[in-house]
C-alpha cells in the first residue's frame, strides 16, 4: 500500500538479521568483488553530425530533434562497436594482469543481447581470456529496433546455434554453468 512505507512495521518487524558476511561464512554464497571499469569516451562530433544530417535529411525539424535525442544517449554510445572493442581490450588486459591464475572468474554485464554477442566475439578474437555467453531467448522485437544498425539477426542466429548445440534453454544454461563451476585455471 502506498500509505504504508515501512515493510518491517507492516509485517511485524525484523526477526533476525542474516547478513552477506554471515552467508559467506556459512558458505551459502561466495564472496563477490565488484570492480567497475570506466572507459573514457571521446566523441568526434563532425563525422557524426554529417552522418546524422544524411540519415535525417527527409525528416521534419521535430523528427530530427526526436531522432537526435533518441540516439545521442550515452547508452547508445556504450553499445557502439568501437566502444565495445576498446572496453574488451581493457577487460582482457585487466583480467590477465590482475585476476588470471588466482582461481577467480569474471562476469560482464552489458546493456543488451547484441552488445553481449559483440563482447563475446571480440574477447574471443583477442584470445587472452576464455569467454562464454549465456543469454535468454530473443523476443520478436530483437534486431528490429535500431535505425542506425543493419538488421542482421545476430541475436536470433546466436541463440538458434545454442539451441542446435544444447537442445533446450535449460541444457544450454546448465552446461555453461557447470563448465564455469568446474574450470579452475582458465585463461
Amino acid at each position: 500500500m502506498k500509505r504504508e512505507k515501512n515493510t518491517a512495521a507492516k509485517f511485524g518487524g525484523l526477526i533476525d538479521v542474516y547478513s552477506i558476511k554471515d552467508a559467506v561464512e556459512d558458505k551459502a554464497v561466495v564472496p563477490l568483488l565488484y570492480e567497475g571499469r570506466h572507459n573514457v569516451m571521446e566523441v568526434n562530433e563532425k563525422p557524426l553530425d554529417n552522418y546524422f544530417d544524411r540519415v535525417a535529411e527527409d525528416l521534419t525539424e521535430y523528427g530530427k530533434a526526436s531522432l537526435k535525442r533518441t540516439f545521442s544517449a550515452k547508452n547508445k554510445i556504450v553499445q557502439s562497436l568501437s566502444f565495445i572493442e576498446n572496453t574488451a581490450w581493457d577487460i582482457s588486459r585487466h583480467f590477465v594482469d590482475n585476476i588470471q591464475g588466482t582461481g577467480f572468474k569474471g562476469q560482464l554485464v552489458v546493456p543488451n543481447k547484441l552488445s553481449a554477442i559483440r563482447y563475446r566475439d571480440i574477447l574471443k578474437e583477442i584470445g587472452r581470456i576464455s569467454v562464454e555467453l549465456l543469454i535468454s531467448a530473443p523476443d520478436t522485437r530483437e534486431g528490429d529496433t535500431d535505425a542506425f544498425e543493419e538488421n542482421d539477426d545476430k541475436v536470433r542466429t546466436f541463440f538458434k546455434a545454442m539451441m542446435d548445440k544444447y537442445g533446450s534453454p535449460d541444457n544450454y544454461e546448465n552446461h555453461l554453468l557447470m563448465d564455469l563451476k568446474n574450470k579452475k585455471n582458465q585463461k
